[in-house]
């Protein structure tokens, strides 16, 4: 394909940027590398020296990169079709499970801007019907974002519309009903406190959504909630036992309407349409003073939506200490967002107590698991004799902040 008639770039050094990356990447030599190599990387010597006599050491390194990176693509993405990607781009890009669970909240028939939208992750699984307009500073990132969503099968009509603008989100003239962005991120970790560093600007962000009905923000999982207006509803999507992004919803979002008249705070496994998890946006706090006959370990979603507090109050259990992320109760429950341990023995950090535990459960091969507490896992293995038949998990972490240990039979129950 060629450039798209409806890009808007909005300088010379961009357009001609835009048009050699096209002239490279239709070349038939390019071509016949891709359809070679679509399913396994080649060797990075052999295609060097394939490459040396016809491309600049900088278009070599671009197409090595490129074809080395497709069968991750395809697998990310669902789908055997050449993707037209980066490193940097796919590894931002938000992959086929979330995308096509995301792709719910946009009906057809809306104009929707996806800002900073890269190589098109969050918009190639959306409605055909949803007019969509790419907003990327890169001319690359926004080629890549056209090819993509037309390989997908968002092509231009008569009736649906699909244009793009190259320039910076905050200054472009674009307009839209709604808008969806996926900031560039960084994290700096420093005395121990996440600092999340955004471009455009967290402020900056919030002022984009003021220019449409209703916006969705793609954040890292750990994003502070402090920083989220209260009006906003925080989404925490995972994979399996991955949790991947959170999305902030603000305004009038219609899929949002139907669940709720109030901001909502939600786990989702986006694997499994019928595990989501919601609640109204508020912290339930439950503890207890000592540990009973089962010990529950939320999901990751559960985990960073804190919804796993309004879960236990739900079903009878509760958290052990208010730093920890662990659940007790004195029955067994069957939930999909929870791994269940039933208890042996629970006490203090005392050694020769848990060796005696040892002995009495006949303990031969052991797993330790630590939570709230500062220990090496390895080093503590050491001091423990193990000579039985049974297996066990020591998990060190606190109650109500006193270091505590517990001791569970090896198998989740469910």
């Amino acid at each position: 394909m060629s450039i798209p008639k409806a890009v808007h770039i909005f300088n010379s050094a961009s357009i001609s940027s835009a048009r050699d990356w096209e002239r490279l990447f239709l070349r038939p030599e390019i071509q016949g590398l891709l359809q070679k190599y679509k399913s396994s990387p080649p060797d990075a010597l052999t295609l060097a020296q394939k490459l040396k006599s016809s491309f600049s050491v900088e278009q070599r390194h671009f197409i090595g990169e490129w074809l080395q990176i497709q069968p991750k693509a395809q697998q990310k993405f669902g789908s055997d079709k050449l993707w037209l990607c980066d490193t940097f781009a796919y590894e931002q890009s938000t992959g086929a499970t979330l995308s096509r669970w995301k792709s719910q909240i946009w009906p057809g028939g809306i104009k929707l801007a996806d800002l900073c939208c890269g190589m098109g992750g969050d918009s190639i699984f959306l409605d055909p019907k949803v007019q969509v307009l790419g907003v990327d500073l890169d001319p690359k990132r926004l080629y890549m974002f056209a090819y993509n969503t037309e390989s997908a099968g968002l092509k231009r009509s008569a009736e649906v519309k699909r244009n793009f603008i190259c320039a910076d989100v905050l200054s472009a003239a674009w307009k839209a009903d709604f808008l969806q962005i996926d900031p560039a991120r960084r994290q700096e970790r420093r005395q121990n406190q996440r600092k999340f560093i955004l471009q455009p600007s967290w402020n900056e962000i919030l002022d984009l959504c003021k220019r449409v009905q209703g916006a969705v923000i793609k954040l890292p999982p750990g994003f502070p909630v402090e920083k989220i207006p209260p009006t906003a509803s925080i989404l925490y999507l995972g994979h399996h036992n991955d949790c991947l992004e959170a999305l902030v919803l603000i305004g009038e979002i219609p899929w949002l309407r139907n669940l709720s008249q109030e901001a909502i705070i939600g786990a989702v496994n986006c694997s499994d349409d019928s595990l989501f998890w919601r609640s109204r946006r508020e912290l339930v706090q439950n503890s207890i003073k000592k540990i009973k006959k089962w010990l529950y370990e939320p999901i990751p979603t559960m985990i960073r939506s804190h919804l796993f507090l309004n879960l236990a109050k739900e079903l009878g259990l509760a958290q052990i200490d208010p730093q920890i992320a662990y659940l007790t109760g004195d029955f067994p429950v069957n939930s999909p967002w929870l791994k269940a341990f039933e208890v042996l023995e629970s006490g203090t950090q005392n050694r020769k107590n848990i060796q005696k535990w040892i002995y009495k459960h006949n303990i031969g091969k052991l797993i330790i698991k630590k939570r709230g507490v500062d220990i090496n896992i390895d080093a503590e293995l050491k001091k423990f004799k193990l000579k039985g038949d049974n297996n066990g998990i020591l998990f060190f972490t606190r109650l109500q902040n006193k270091r505590i240990s517990i001791l569970s039979k090896t198998q989740e129950i469910w």
